[in-house]
């Protein structure tokens, strides 16, 4: 097994659209579902898988009968092209050492943004600021951290050199007849990924407990961290923050 790369992406760039196995697909969606894990038993796809591709926190915490108001909702996304090595990875993976990846990310982010133009005495004072707030992130263990639901789909995207599934698929059997029975390699017009989603929820309280607890463990001994400390707390007190894995196994054929 290869090794797992693990990349992140926030919530308001995880926007696919939503559709089940049977539905069609329009022109202008480059990504679609074809297989589900409820698709065997005739079942439809989840509320809360959809509300998660389209990055809706309530939705999810409605769908799943969790209380909105009262819970902290993390959501930790696997892709790969193999189920059974996914599955697996989902079996074994740490939600805490996802979740704590995702807050070190989110420290550069802050960082990155707050201190855009300002002067090299008072970004590198915010740099210092940051190592020490990334390794504290990187130490958050979050107690009291529950797996809701997960959910597993495969999803196939559309090679980016065409505008739309009617020309591939034109395009593709054009190729299959040009090819007179060899195999044609499909990867230059389509991609095929299995993707599994986990959702993890904690009492409110005990995560804001707990994250206060690892700033707090910052000096507040300058302007910029101050000003750093008073971002991150906000922004980690965001909803529903994807983590997204990027499973690098063999493939079936391998």
């Amino acid at each position: 097994m290869k090794k797992i790369i693990a990349a992140a992406m926030l919530v308001a760039s995880f926007a696919l659209v939503s559709a089940s196995a049977k539905t069609k697909v329009t022109e202008e969606v480059r990504v679609k579902i074809i297989d589900h894990q409820n698709s065997a038993t005739g079942g439809g796809l989840p509320d809360w898988v959809k509300a998660t591709r389209e990055g809706s926190t309530r939705k999810v915490a409605k769908a799943l009968d969790i209380d909105y108001k009262e819970n902290h909702l993390f959501v930790i996304i696997g892709e790969g092209p193999n189920k059974e090595f996914l599955k697996t990875w989902t079996r074994q993976v740490n939600g805490a050492s996802q979740i704590s990846q995702e807050f070190e990310r989110v420290v550069a982010e802050v960082t990155q943004a707050e201190f855009e133009g300002k002067s090299d005495t008072e970004k590198a004072s915010a740099n210092e600021a940051a190592k020490i707030y990334s390794a504290s992130m990187h130490n958050l263990v979050l107690n009291g951290l529950e797996k809701a639901a997960e959910y597993w789909v495969l999803q196939r995207t559309l090679a980016p050199e065409y505008s739309s599934w009617s020309k591939m698929e034109k395009a593709l059997k054009n190729a299959k007849k040009k090819a007179k029975g060899a195999e044609v390699n499909t990867k230059d017009y389509y991609t095929d990924q299995y993707v599994y989603y986990i959702v993890y929820n904690m009492d409110n309280t005990t995560y804001t407990r707990q994250l206060e607890a690892a700033m707090n463990d910052v000096a507040d001994n300058s302007t910029e961290s101050v000003l750093l400390k008073q971002s991150l707390t906000t922004k980690l007190q965001d909803a529903l923050i994807p983590s997204r894995a990027i499973v690098d196994t063999p493939s079936d054929d391998e």
